[in-house]
């Protein structure tokens, strides 16, 4: 363990107790989970160094789905070459959904646009300057049984900078 590093866990919603600034701060697969965006950013952006890094990850927001979209999805049809889904809600609008991807109960996700994690940034003085949607190359995505399900990037990765 690198002694020079410091760990800690905070509630991500209230102001930060510690006197310490930070060159960097990672969120992975984290904001999605927080109802409270604005003072997330808000709180996070206070102790980052000027010029330090704030890099998170989330579930593309694109490809959020609910538990009833998740049930539609074992009865997609096919129809002229085109995929039917029932779209209940707008990409655009924020919602709250329950999924349970991992611990077999039911986790809380929020639902944003994009825009909405982009203005937030900018408005607490952070700059993007790197975005990725990592996908699985051709070669791997027909290796998988269900390719259909890789070929879409299914996280989006944020990288932004302190001004």
């Amino acid at each position: 363990i690198n002694k020079s590093v410091k760990y800690f866990m905070h509630d991500l919603t209230k102001k930060f107790t510690r006197k310490y600034t930070y060159d960097i701060v990672i969120s992975n697969l984290v904001l999605f989970n927080i109802s409270d965006l604005e003072s997330v950013i808000k709180n996070i952006s206070k102790i980052i160094k000027p010029g330090g890094r704030f890099i998170f990850s989330l579930l593309h927001p694109c490809f959020s789905i609910t538990n009833e979209q998740c049930a539609n999805l074992n009865s997609i049809g096919y129809k002229g070459g085109k995929i039917i889904f029932d779209i209940s809600r707008s990409y655009k609008s924020d919602y709250t959904y329950q999924r349970d991807y991992v611990f077999k109960k039911d986790l809380t996700y929020y639902h944003r646009p994009i825009e909405n994690y982009v203005k937030e940034l900018c408005a607490n003085g952070f700059l993007i300057d790197s975005l990725s949607e990592p996908v699985l190359e051709l070669n791997q995505i027909y290796e998988n049984k269900y390719y259909h399900q890789h070929y879409l990037p299914r996280f989006l990765i944020i990288g932004a900078q302190k001004l």
